[in-house]
């Protein structure tokens, strides 16, 4: 996700949720901040799904919303500032960087493949 289309939020967590986040951000290799947004994200989205009338008053802009496509288990990432912008890039076995490529992300409907939050119950 482009960090353009990112505006900062400041939350209040109890410490219940934090040691809980912490506990499955280490147990999935998801970092917190993508956590939350799906939380987020789904949340809005059964919402707006539910309450016909909130979705026509606040319509979504095509393309603003980017979905966060998920990187297959046991890759590691992390966030590098390549010409003033910050890109998400994996690091590599021997401790570099590089560009993510197809076979780095779960292909849609892998569901063996996602992390425990993402699959279904």
């Amino acid at each position: 996700m482009s960090n353009e289309n990112m505006a900062k939020a400041h939350i209040a967590l109890t410490p219940q949720q934090v040691k809980e986040l912490n506990a499955i951000e280490r147990e999935t290799d998801r970092p917190r901040t993508r956590i939350i947004r799906r939380a987020i994200e789904d949340y809005l989205t059964k919402y707006r799904n539910s309450n016909p009338d909130f979705a026509a008053r606040f319509p979504r802009t095509p393309g603003l919303i980017d979905t966060e496509r998920e990187f297959k288990p046991g890759i590691t990432t992390d966030i590098v500032v390549v010409r003033g912008k910050r890109t998400e890039m994996v690091v590599t076995p021997e401790g570099g960087w590089r560009m993510p490529t197809e076979d780095d992300y779960v292909k849609e409907g892998e569901v063996g493949q996602l992390s425990i939050i993402d699959q279904e119950k």
